[in-house]
């Protein structure tokens, strides 16, 4: 079948986006049809070879992860945030991993974090850090107008383990022996 100009405008659009319903879209179709169009043109042999057939051309000896880390980089140092973050995102769709590249085990999750904390900086990072829920919720329980003052008896009362240290043993009050009366 031969390939019209919509379709290969389709076919153009899809190589760059990776996203059917923009590209048919950009290739002309109407808005409320681009998501039926672009999965139908995905399902023709000739649309999928020409989209392939794209992509070799496209192929390049330029290392591109490396020249958008040194735009990162370059726009880190000269405080250009806009352009980091953009690099960064970027990154992040070029570097999307499949499944068979996604960490299998707690540590290698935990080295993908500390890689990508690296990245972002010490004071991005600690940012990020003081949004997690978990940190919230500590700091919910967190006595309020804590002023490094001691906890005093009365709010001692009220919370049993208030100004107790974590770790700290309990003290059990010793037991008196009740007196009969008689």
């Amino acid at each position: 079948m031969v390939i019209n100009e919509k379709h290969e405008k389709f076919c153009q659009a899809f190589v760059l986006t990776n996203n059917a319903a923009a590209s048919a879209r950009q290739a002309g179709y109407s808005a409320r049809s681009s998501h039926n169009q672009g999965h139908r043109l995905l399902q023709m042999p000739h649309i999928i070879n020409r989209i392939d057939n794209l992509k070799k051309e496209m192929e390049t000896n330029i290392n591109v992860i490396s020249e958008i880390e040194e735009q990162y980089n370059f726009a880190k140092t000269n405080n250009h945030t806009q352009s980091a973050l953009k690099a960064l995102e970027l990154l992040t769709k070029v570097k999307t991993k499949t499944e068979d590249e996604a960490p299998k085990t707690v540590e290698e999750l935990e080295a993908d974090i500390i890689k990508s904390l690296e990245l972002l900086g010490e004071d991005r990072a600690n940012r990020i850090f003081l949004k997690c829920s978990w940190l919230k919720e500590e700091d919910d329980e967190a006595v309020e107008g804590d002023d490094g003052d001691e906890v005093s008896e009365e709010e001692q009362k009220e919370e049993p383990d208030a100004g107790k240290l974590e770790g700290e043993p309990e003290q059990v009050p010793q037991s008196t022996p009740q007196q009969e009366t008689n």
